[in-house]
């Protein structure tokens, strides 16, 4: 039972925190108030619901009989003696996704150290990816290689998406709470 929960939460952790971070990185190009304000509601629900499945998923990792994944493993890269590599990776992306929740939750008294710290969101990405396609059964899965190939063409996409607005004016250099209320206010 705790492989299948370990399975299906990777695969919709996957999902989810594509979502998140493609929306993350493309949602500055939209200019349209309420398609960006759309963009950055479905940006916060996906990150928020990838967090908690993620949070399952390490769950089941620890509780999971073949796997084998310990407590410090869950934090430490290369703690876990069964694939060490692979676990040291997932390790390091859920350590930026616990930092990313904490200081997300502080945004608004902290903007300027969310905003920084958020860049690591690329990071925790590419480390949750290399996860994903390195490690478990389904690593030769076709549906895993077709999410797995899908998630790194969103995320192509939505950097295009970013890098084609770059040069627009609205709410350049300003922090994101203050740009989204300039947008929405338009």
């Amino acid at each position: 039972m705790t492989w299948l929960v370990l399975r299906t939460t990777g695969f919709l952790v996957l999902g989810l925190l594509t979502l998140a971070t493609a929306l993350g990185i493309a949602g500055p190009g939209f200019r349209e108030p309420r398609v960006r304000l759309l963009s950055i509601t479905v940006h916060r629900t996906a990150a928020v619901l990838g967090t908690l499945l993620l949070l399952a998923h390490v769950t089941a990792a620890v509780l999971d009989a073949w796997v084998v994944v310990s407590l410090p493993a869950v934090f430490l890269p290369g703690a876990s003696a069964w694939e060490p590599l692979w676990i040291g990776l997932g390790a390091l992306a859920f350590d930026a996704v616990l930092l990313l929740s904490i200081t997300s939750t502080l945004r608004r008294r902290f903007v300027n150290l969310w905003w920084n710290v958020h860049i690591i969101s690329y990071a925790a990405f590419a480390l949750s990816w290399l996860h994903a396609v390195g490690i478990g059964s389904d690593v030769s899965d076709p549906i895993m290689l077709w999410l797995a190939g899908c998630s790194a063409v969103a995320i192509a996409g939505s950097i295009l998406i970013r890098l084609r607005r770059r040069d627009a004016p609205v709410g350049v250099g300003l922090p994101p709470s203050a740009r989204t209320r300039e947008l929405v206010s338009r």
